[in-house]
C-alpha cells in the first residue's frame, strides 16, 4: 500500500487522539519500518491493519466508523497533496464517475507498483444518481464511503451516500447509492 495512505493514518490519529498516543501506538506495534513512511514508498498493508486494530483495542471507537472517518480525512489529504487530480472536476459525481479512468491511470503512471482497488461508476436518473462498485484486496469498504463522503464535502456538493456491503462482511466489495439531495 502507498505510504501515502500511512502518511494520512498517522495524521489522522495525530489529530484525533494526540501526539502521545500516536508515538505510542508507533512504538507498541511493532512495525518493521517504526512508522516511518513516504508518500511514494511503499510498505505491508498489515501495518495499517496493526495499528487500526491497536487504536479500536484502546478507544471506544465503532471500527465502521473509524474507518469512515479515516477514509473522509483521507480524502482531504490526498487533494492537500495532489489537488491537481482533482481541480478539474466540476462536482463530486464527475470526480467519482472518473476515480477509475482518469485518478487512479494517473497514480498508476506515477507508481506502477500501486495496487488500487477497482471502481465502477455510473451515473443515472439525468445525473441525479451515482452508482458505484467498489472491489479490493483489503478490508476498506467503510474507508471507501469515508474517501467518497470527503469528495462530496470537499465539492460541497448535496448528497446522500447508501451503502451496500455485498462481501458478506469482509468489507472488501460493495456497491455504494449517491443522490443528489437538491
Amino acid at each position: 500500500m502507498k505510504g501515502i495512505i500511512f502518511s494520512s493514518f498517522l495524521d489522522f490519529v495525530e489529530l484525533r487522539l494526540g501526539d502521545d498516543f500516536l508515538e505510542e501506538m508507533i512504538d507498541v506495534s511493532n512495525l518493521k519500518t517504526n512508522g516511518a513512511y513516504t508518500n511514494v514508498g511503499t510498505y505491508p498493508v498489515e501495518e495499517l491493519v496493526t495499528m487500526l486494530g491497536y487504536v479500536l483495542k484502546m478507544h471506544a471507537i465503532d471500527k465502521d466508523q473509524l474507518l469512515k472517518d479515516f477514509g473522509c480525512h483521507t480524502f482531504g489529504h490526498l487533494t492537500k497533496n495532489y489537488n491537481h487530480l482533482v481541480v478539474d472536476f466540476k462536482d463530486a459525481f464527475d470526480c467519482i464517475y472518473n476515480v477509475d479512468q482518469t485518478i487512479h491511470q494517473n497514480v498508476l503512471k506515477l507508481y506502477p507498483d500501486a495496487e488500487l482497488p477497482n471502481m465502477r461508476a455510473k451515473i443515472l436518473d439525468q445525473g441525479n444518481k451515482l452508482h458505484l462498485v467498489y472491489e479490493s484486496s483489503r478490508p476498506f469498504m467503510y474507508v471507501a464511503y469515508g474517501l467518497l463522503d470527503g469528495c462530496v464535502k470537499h465539492f460541497d456538493d448535496n448528497v446522500t451516500i447508501e451503502m451496500q456491503d455485498l462481501s458478506n462482511g469482509v468489507g472488501t466489495h460493495a456497491e455504494f447509492y449517491l443522490t443528489r439531495d437538491d
